[in-house]
């Protein structure tokens, strides 16, 4: 788990883009934040996005619970709980930006 350590780091470049245009759909009305978000091109990279940044916070968190939890039984339910929570967060964040580029 020692790579896990450096993935934020490695993959914050990636999330930079998304954070500007993040950032300038508030100003827009919504019609046409949906149009800007509504091209194929833009769903494969917001997929791509929702990947660089689950992933890192995900092995991140692993490596946090393996460091500071000593209990056995309560490390692994914990790992557990972090990987349900992750998957659960992912698709999700999957499932909007998918709904929102195809409808």
């Amino acid at each position: 788990m020692e790579h896990a350590r450096h993935l934020p780091r490695a993959w914050s470049l990636c999330r930079l883009p998304s954070l500007r245009s993040s950032c300038r759909l508030p100003e827009k009305i919504y019609a046409a934040a949906r149009a800007e978000l509504g091209h194929p091109v833009v769903a494969i990279i917001m997929l791509l996005f929702i990947l660089f940044r689950d992933l890192p916070y995900e092995a991140r968190n692993a490596v946090d619970i393996d460091d500071y939890v000593h209990d056995a039984h309560l490390k692994e339910w914990s790992l557990i709980a972090n990987l349900f929570f992750s998957v659960c967060i992912g698709l999700a964040c999957i499932f909007a930006a998918l709904k929102l580029s195809l409808t």
